[in-house]
């Protein structure tokens, strides 16, 4: 007996030269963009992504360079979407859930402590004119204010320090900067500015933490450094008092105000997990547990509402509009169609212009 068996045949067409051309130009373009975006990943230090990113580069090129999974070609790109749009900011809010992310504490803990580092507070001014001594080193010529505008006298400040000038300076009439007496040569505006921009500039120490620094090309502050972190404490010195501020491990530094005397944390903190802190003051802090019960019972209730009237009502007005013995139902049933079949924002331009509070008809009828 002859073997009958058919045998099953696969479509498998011939790929033209321009197929292969753009199917390689999107898979070397794509696979460009998702490298570089793993290479600012590394320099990011966010290590896990960048290299789930490589290992996607390589699977997806795989995929599609084989002949094998043709479903899963046609199924990759929504997989991707959903998995972009859907998954991930499920799981990344649920991350975010257990932190402490908020304002003030949405930076890591290191740019948090250089940040409070930076902080800093003004007190005198100092109107400012740069020269040159009889040396060719680079003084200030400085004439002193209170932060109540008191004239404090006449300074003259070198990288040594601040140093009390024998005689007042006579000032300038329109700029109030000191005019440079014998022996100093006054630099002019644009030899202040590079000396500025060049780094010449320099501050002058007045204190413990604090520094005369230059604001401009004429003029200058005496600024204090708020705050001084010890790093094998992991707390913060308030420089006016020296009050410190210890880490509360909740992603702040807090302590007793040097202004108030109260406890107080400082303002900028850092981000990092605090467990189901987040959830157990819906019931343990009175900020939230007094107002729960009502926000609870109204989301409830207008969850349920909403959608019951709706339901309830639509009903309701389907089945009068479907009774044989009311009358006008097809000038009901179109009045109700109309809006439908109307864009949304024709809507919106006919009831501006009804309503128009100038030549509107609606203002025309009630005079």
């Amino acid at each position: 007996m002859s073997d009958n068996k058919s045998e099953t045949k696969f479509y498998n067409p011939k790929k033209s030269a321009g197929a292969l051309f753009v199917k390689y130009s999107l898979l070397g373009l794509t696979s460009a963009l998702l490298i570089f975006g793993a290479f600012f990943m590394f320099q990011a230090g966010l290590i896990i992504p960048a290299v789930v990113t490589l290992i996607g580069v390589v699977g997806v090129n795989w995929l599609y360079l084989t002949e094998k999974l043709i479903p899963l070609k046609y199924l990759l790109p929504g997989l991707i979407t959903m998995l972009i749009f859907g998954v991930l900011p499920i799981l990344y809010s649920i991350y975010i859930a257990f932190t402490n992310y908020s304002t003030g504490h949405y930076i890591s803990k290191d740019e948090a402590i250089a940040s409070i580092q930076d902080d800093y507070t003004d007190f005198d001014s100092f109107t400012l004119q740069m020269a040159n001594d009889s040396n060719g080193e680079l003084v200030y010529l400085l004439q002193r204010y209170s932060p109540d505008y008191e004239d404090l006298g006449s300074f003259i400040g070198t990288e040594d320090g601040l140093v009390k000038a024998d005689k007042p300076f006579k000032l300038n009439s329109m700029t109030y900067a000191p005019k440079p007496p014998v022996g100093y040569t006054a630099l002019t505006k644009t030899e202040a500015s590079k000396a500025i921009r060049s780094g010449d500039a320099y501050k002058i120490e007045l204190g413990p933490g604090k520094f005369f620094v230059v604001d401009s090309t004429s003029s200058g502050f005496e600024r204090a450094v708020q705050w001084t972190y010890d790093a094998k404490k992991d707390t913060f010195t308030e420089n006016s008092c020296g009050n410190i501020f210890k880490n509360t491990g909740q992603g702040a530094w807090a302590g007793k105000s040097c202004d108030t005397g109260k406890y107080r944390e400082i303002t900028t903190g850092y981000m990092t997990t605090v467990g189901a802190k987040n959830f157990l003051d819906i019931f343990q802090n009175p900020r939230y547990s007094e107002a729960m019960p009502r926000v609870f019972v109204w989301t409830v209730v207008y969850a349920f509402s909403s959608v019951f009237l709706t339901f309830a009502v639509g009903v309701l007005v389907a089945l009068l509009f479907n009774t044989p013995i009311m009358r006008g139902r097809k000038i009901y049933r179109s009045l109700l169609i109309i809006p439908y079949a109307i864009p949304g924002f024709l809507s919106i331009l006919i009831w501006k212009g009804l309503l128009n509070d100038q030549w509107g008809i609606a203002a025309a009828l009630i005079g």
